[in-house]
């Protein structure tokens, strides 16, 4: 069985293992926008503002910007692969030949009448890893299991206060040999306000564990709407723009974290390597296609940047650590929303 040091908790986190929390915080941001003219009164000529309302939105497509099918657009089930060129170490001598994919499985949800959902959802991530010129390192196939149960409580007319838990317990591995250092654990608490239907803002906590570290995160966001076609994401260090021309078709500039931690079981030239983190950044641009009511298939052209690999040892130590060069990246996806 591996062990691992457990270092104190730090107040600052890499993009890669906050990316959880930061995207719950949108979750809870972005949806009460949906729910625009929800209380509206009927006019003086018969006809209701709402009614209004949702004529116009049959001409856009309001949803949340996802650049990656990360699980914060509409509720349903998503895949994504995303194939990277080789991200060369910036000192030389070797590069990160990096593939991931991921997908999305909603298993159970409820509401309740007073507008309280409760959700359960399966993710499972798959990331294909060569790192020459690392300590040996063969190529690894890495995995990620989790369990996400989420409770939320949003308004039901234009303005009020809302609220949102996630917890997140799975598995960071190769399989190898499985053990509790592979264990990883995740929660946020959110709580926000929506001034209107195009603006709300709303500020979080984040824990998680993972690799044998803890981290704790504050964050704020904002998602503005200034029209019908334009959404303004921004909750650090997540941001997005999109444009909706119509409801069929949306076109966004995002930039995101990518990679992950992993606890694998892998001889080393001296040490056995037994975790493995890969951070970094993407940015791009990308389109979405929604296909008739339920299918939507997307895709993103753009760059990797600010990557770094580290492996590490039992305890925690640091056998091999280098910053990578920009690469550019392609993004296929898929979802069926319900």
């Amino acid at each position: 069985m591996r062990t691992r040091s457990t270092p104190s908790i730090a107040f600052q986190s890499s993009p890669v293992r906050s990316s959880v929390g930061v995207l719950a915080i949108i979750v809870l941001l972005g949806a009460p926008g949906l729910a625009a003219g929800a209380n509206d009164q009927p006019t003086d000529s018969g006809q209701s503002t709402a009614t209004n309302r949702r004529l116009e939105l049959e001409e856009v497509d309001m949803n949340l910007i996802d650049p990656a099918l990360l699980g914060f657009g509409p509720p349903g089930f998503s895949s994504v692969v995303t194939v990277s060129r080789a991200m060369d170490f910036s000192n030389g001598g070797g590069a990160v030949d990096y593939t991931d994919g991921r997908a999305l499985l909603p298993v159970w949800a409820h509401e309740t009448e007073d507008g309280t959902v409760f959700g359960a959802t399966l993710a499972y991530g798959w990331a294909s890893l060569d790192a020459s010129g690392a300590l040996g390192l063969p190529r690894q196939n890495l995995h990620t299991l989790e369990l996400q149960l989420t409770a939320a409580h949003f308004p039901k007319g234009d303005e009020g206060w809302m609220g949102l838990a996630i917890v997140s317990p799975g598995l960071a591995t190769d399989f190898k040999s499985v053990s509790s250092d592979d264990f990883a654990f995740s929660a946020i608490v959110v709580a926000g306000y929506q001034f209107s239907p195009r603006f709300t803002l709303s500020a979080a906590a984040f824990y998680a564990h993972s690799i044998g570290e803890d981290t704790v995160v504050p964050g704020i966001g904002v998602v503005w709407r200034p029209n019908d076609h334009w959404i303004v994401q921004l909750t650090p260090p997540i941001g997005a723009v999109g444009w909706s021309p119509s409801k069929d078709w949306t076109f966004s500039l995002s930039a995101y974290p990518s990679g992950g931690a992993w606890g694998v079981d892998q001889a080393g030239q001296d040490r056995n390597i037994e975790a493995i983190q890969l951070e970094g950044w993407r940015a791009g641009l990308g389109v979405e296609r929604r296909v008739g009511d339920h299918l939507r298939l997307s895709a993103q052209v753009g760059m990797n940047f600010g990557g770094q690999l580290e492996l590490r040892d039992r305890n925690g130590g640091v056998l091999f650590s280098r910053d990578l060069d920009s690469s550019p990246f392609g993004l296929l996806g898929a979802a069926w929303n319900f």
